[in-house]
């Protein structure tokens, strides 16, 4: 079997044209890779994202399940591929909407000698919003953009009955032409006939706390998710209830502030929002559902209302951290979250400082 970070290099020139530049970036569920291709004297990138099917684990794990029986495994990932389909599916309904993250392309490829299949999706070259921090400070006006993009993105999905569940830095997109995009649907699900959804799946430190509950949910929980993203751009870096800029992080801040967020202790304001700014994020995070904004094309008036009534100097204020003080980069890898039941949920148990020497050593 070749190297699961090598073995995209055996299709190209991918779709017959395009050469792989190189890793750019990878998760718990696949890898992504720039590409480009000339053409007249012109250069062309794109991004693609490639999802191998089982991974040496994922075998691992199935044949200690059901056994060594070629039929019963295939049947069993070929059922998995099926599933992650559903991003293609979703990124094609979703096609051509400027805040969503673009889709141009598939191609689902199967092993013949072996188990597995190679899915290979083809999309815009951005940059996620963690690597654009770590380039520059974002002013208000620009966070405030942030915000009525991705507002304008949940509306698109809104309308297809999509619900994104996984809000957060790693999934919104900066595009050089100065839009931000919404991106990464693979745990995107369709609204049931009743507008509720009963899973758990997400990222638990922008996760609502009906989701975390394993409660019915509807869409709100990305303007939940939207909220807090917001809160920790005008925080310094930090969640709620963490301990206050530029105070030191300890050991075990993170989960106190997980649990008083889960049980709706109220949101202290973020330190750099301004009282208008702060109602609107307060809101979006609201701890019932009820209490947030009715739909993301009601949040986004509000967002665009704070925009007009700003001076220019507040426009220009630049609020995020610098690369060498943000607090951004000490954040830890939040754990995936597949189960049903919050009881089974893994513990985050990495302080920021733990994982600051982590960084240091990478």
């Amino acid at each position: 079997m070749l190297d699961e970070l090598d073995s995209i290099y055996q299709y190209q020139p991918l779709w017959g044209k395009w050469k792989i530049d190189g890793l750019i970036g990878q998760g718990n569920f696949g890898r992504v890779y720039r590409v480009s291709h000339e053409e007249y004297g012109h250069t062309y990138t794109s991004a693609v994202k490639m999802i191998s099917i089982p991974s040496q684990e994922q075998y691992k794990a199935a044949q200690s399940m059901i056994g060594d029986k070629n039929g019963t495994l295939r049947n069993y990932f070929h059922e998995m591929v099926q599933s992650l389909v559903n991003e293609v599916s979703i990124l094609y309904a979703l096609r051509g909407n400027s805040n969503i993250l673009g889709y141009h392309d598939h191609k689902i490829i199967e092993h013949p000698d072996k188990i597995g299949w190679d899915i290979l999706i083809r999309m815009d070259y951005v940059k996620s919003l963690g690597q654009y921090l770590n380039e520059k400070q974002l002013s208000r006006a620009e966070i405030i953009s942030l915000g009525i993009d991705i507002c304008s993105a949940l509306d698109i999905c809104a309308k297809h009955g999509i619900i994104h569940r996984d809000i957060k830095d790693d999934n919104i997109f900066y595009h050089e032409d100065g839009i931000f995009k919404l991106g990464d649907f693979g745990i995107a699900m369709k609204l049931s006939k009743d507008g509720w959804m009963t899973s758990m799946s997400g990222t638990p430190h922008y996760m609502a706390p009906e989701v975390y509950r394993g409660e019915p949910f509807d869409a709100s929980v990305d303007l939940y998710s939207l909220g807090i993203v917001m809160y920790r751009l005008l925080n310094h870096g930090r969640l709620p209830f963490m301990p206050p800029y530029p105070g030191p992080i300890c050991f075990g801040d993170s989960d106190e502030a997980f649990n008083k967020r889960m049980k709706g202790d109220p949101f202290p304001s973020p330190d750099q929002a301004g009282a208008a700014m702060a109602h609107v994020i307060l809101k979006a995070s609201a701890y019932r559902s009820e209490d947030r904004y009715a739909s993301p094309m009601a949040m986004k008036r509000a967002l665009k209302d704070i925009l007009q009534n700003l001076t220019e100097a507040e426009k220009d204020e630049l609020v995020t951290l610098q690369k060498e003080k943000d607090e951004l980069a000490t954040l830890y890898k939040l754990k995936e979250v597949t189960t049903s039941r919050p009881e089974q949920m893994t513990k985050v148990d990495q302080s920021e400082e733990e994982l600051r020497h982590t960084l240091i050593k990478i």
